[in-house]
């Protein structure tokens, strides 16, 4: 699966959540009990993350993401809700581009992660190598 979110605990993409069952949201596939799909368009496609994907689009790390994916590369996306970032922000990021990249890319890293795989690491790797 290249470009691929796994949305866990957060439940994102499951459409129901029983007690080790997910049904997951139409384009959206069953991995080992994560519901994994194209990570642009989950972002895309869901209006309470328009401001990020704004974001990530004006870095040009759309490509990366999207279900081609770069390389056969997974990728697991840390995204702040639009109530999280402000439009004012991302304004002031716009204006910076490379200020953009680094900060949208702090929110990348390289591998398919579920909830529990991130609770058992001390500390990830971000895009820009940075913990």
């Amino acid at each position: 699966i290249r470009g691929d979110i796994a949305i866990n605990d957060i439940k994102l993409s499951c459409s129901t959540q029983e007690v080790g069952k997910c049904a997951c949201k139409p384009g959206y596939l069953q991995n080992d009990g994560v519901c994994v799909g194209d990570t642009l368009e989950f972002l895309e496609n869901d209006m309470s993350l328009s401001t990020f994907t704004a974001g990530v689009e004006a870095a040009g790390l759309d490509t990366l993401l999207d279900a081609a994916g770069i390389g056969g590369q997974e990728y697991t996306v840390f995204v702040p809700p639009n109530d999280v970032i402000s439009n004012f922000t991302l304004a002031s990021l716009l204006a910076n581009p490379l200020q953009l990249n680094e900060t949208m890319r702090a929110h990348i890293v390289t591998g398919l992660f579920t909830y529990d795989n991130i609770l058992a690491r001390a500390y990830m790797y971000t895009l820009n190598e940075r913990r």
